[in-house]
């Protein structure tokens, strides 16, 4: 009875484990803290503040409203203030393909009304962008550009505008539907070497509040705001409760406004580099990316690509980075990117990517196999000679050296190594984080129906049937697995399943479907591969 009362609670073995757990769970957690400060920030005013600030107009453009700017009228006596000739009412020219559905105002030249049509390999509802309304108008000494324009063929649009002091704008944009670009130049005709101006692209957008942060990732239908300028980048996670000063950015090589899936970016190709500003009051969002002309700058042409359109690995690996930078997969990319490669291609064999996720965890779970057996195997052996260990300790209590020093002993006459059962585990880690990250940020699974009820695999199981049958499974799991706890602590273990369960229920269904098979995979494994044998103790 004493001797049960002195005895630890955790044994070194499974202090082991726990310590690397929290170190996993709680390290991933500050990363994503660090990566993501604004999904982690919440703004503790009240509701009715907020609403009140939500009606507040943002200040971007020289300190001047962005509404303000843009809905100033032609009709001014200050030529150098009114909106740039030809000052007409804004027409609309519209492109449709199979890809997508644009309508381009002469007002800067800009993009409106955008729907993307060929989302990815399945058949999908087309996809509506919510912001901007006007995608990177084009402005002239802050003031809107107004362009003639014309239809050159299918895939051109060019437009002119004559400039205040002398000299013409011409903008012309090159229509890639396959690659989901509008390659956009921007040419100075007869412009005034000696004048100082800029040219600016204002972006105003409204932005809807993401779902709480859970487990391993920031919320699945986040809005995100990413740049990458100069020598270094930022990304940050959106928030509607969220209020920031504003923020500059000098030579900027690509700017996004997206959601988990989809995306509007700039990307900068030509040989002079834009700056920006950044602000945010609650819901609404104001920037600007400005082009300063001075008399040293020897630049009378601005390119850039515009991609707008879904978040899919093969799109951005066309430009390459910084445009791949788009899809968040953090440190484990140069794994997840191959898995998501290897999902493809699975998909286009069986035509369901509720499948293609089966039949990879599957081939994942073959690969890693040897260091799942050799762990499950060690834990095996850890076990079988627990009672002569015990025998150890009672007989040496009073000398804990030679409790030490036995040990150690019956260790190495039974080929037992301490760390053998968490080493094994530890470097499958990576991989399954990998392809957990790679499921849950790959757009290909979007609106893509698995079977009966799952309609959607990046929508949460709507009868919980596929987070249950995990639930379930870990906990079958947890009660084969070799271990060398006593019952109190085996009884702790077994709850942890149904802690982690409350996770699961948050998950999409790709990623409920993973663990699921994952889960039950190990089972399957511990039956086939350790079944109890006889084990000569020495």
């Amino acid at each position: 009875m004493n001797d049960n009362k002195n005895k630890s609670f955790l044994d070194p073995n499974t202090l082991i484990a726990i310590v690397i757990t929290f170190a996993l769970f709680f390290g991933w957690q500050q990363y994503l803290k660090v990566k993501y400060p604004d999904s982690y920030k919440a703004n503790l005013k009240n509701k009715k503040e907020l609403i009140k600030n939500d009606n507040v107009t943002n200040t971007s453009v020289n300190g001047e409203p962005v509404n303000a700017v843009l809905d100033k009228k032609e009709n001014t006596t200050d030529s150098l203030n009114a909106a740039i000739e030809p000052a007409s009412e804004p027409t609309l020219t519209t492109f449709e393909d199979k890809y997508w559905y644009l309508d381009f105002n002469s007002r800067g030249l800009s993009v409106e009304g955008i729907k993307i049509k060929d989302i990815n390999r399945v058949k999908n509802k087309a996809y509506v962008f919510k912001y901007p309304k006007l995608v990177f108008p084009t402005y002239y000494n802050n003031r809107v550009v107004n362009f003639k324009v014309s239809q050159i063929n299918n895939n051109k649009l060019e437009g002119l505008a004559n400039l205040p002091g002398g000299g013409t704008l011409k903008k012309t944009i090159l229509i890639n539907s396959e690659s989901f670009t509008l390659d956009v130049t921007i040419e100075l005709l007869g412009v005034p070497k000696n004048n100082a101006f800029t040219i600016d692209h204002p972006i105003q957008a409204n932005i809807t509040d993401p779902k709480k942060v859970i487990f391993f990732l920031p919320a699945f239908d986040r809005n995100e705001f990413y740049i990458d300028y100069a020598d270094s980048d930022e990304r940050r996670i959106l928030s509607t409760d969220k209020q920031t000063e504003k923020e500059n950015f000098s030579n900027v090589k690509l700017y996004s406004l997206s959601d988990h899936y989809f995306s509007i970016a700039f990307l900068n190709e030509g040989k002079l580099s834009p700056n920006s500003s950044f602000e945010q009051n609650n819901s609404k969002i104001s920037s600007l990316l400005s082009y300063n002309f001075t008399n040293e700058v020897n630049v009378d042409k601005i390119s850039y690509s515009l991609f707008i359109g879904p978040k899919r690995l093969d799109l951005l690996e066309k430009k390459g980075p910084p445009l791949l930078d788009l899809i968040d997969f953090n440190i484990l990319g140069f794994v997840a990117r191959p898995i998501v490669k290897v999902l493809n291609s699975i998909f286009a064999l069986v035509g369901n990517y509720g499948l293609a996720v089966i039949i990879l965890t599957f081939l994942i779970r073959l690969l890693i196999m040897p260091l799942a057996v050799s762990s499950f195997k060690s834990m095996k052996k850890m076990q079988k000679i627990q009672p002569k260990l015990k025998e150890i300790k009672e007989k040496h209590k009073n000398d804990k050296q030679k409790v030490q020093l036995l040990t150690m002993q019956i260790m190495k006459e039974n080929k037992v190594n301490p760390l053998g059962g968490c080493l094994p585990m530890v470097l499958q880690l990576p991989v399954f984080f990998a392809f957990y990250r790679g499921l849950s940020e790959s757009v290909d699974l979007y609106q893509a129906p698995f079977f009966l009820w799952i309609t959607d695999l990046t929508k949460v199981d709507p009868y919980f049937i596929l987070p249950l049958i995990s639930i379930v499974g870990m906990v079958v799991h947890q009660l084969i697995t070799p271990n060398t706890m006593e019952k109190s602590q085996k009884r702790l273990m077994l709850i942890m399943p149904l802690v982690f369960g409350l996770f699961i229920f948050t998950l999409p269904s790709a990623l409920t479907l993973y663990m699921v098979v994952t889960t039950w995979f190990g089972i399957a494994q511990h039956a086939i591969f350790l079944r109890d044998k006889p084990t000569k103790i020495s």
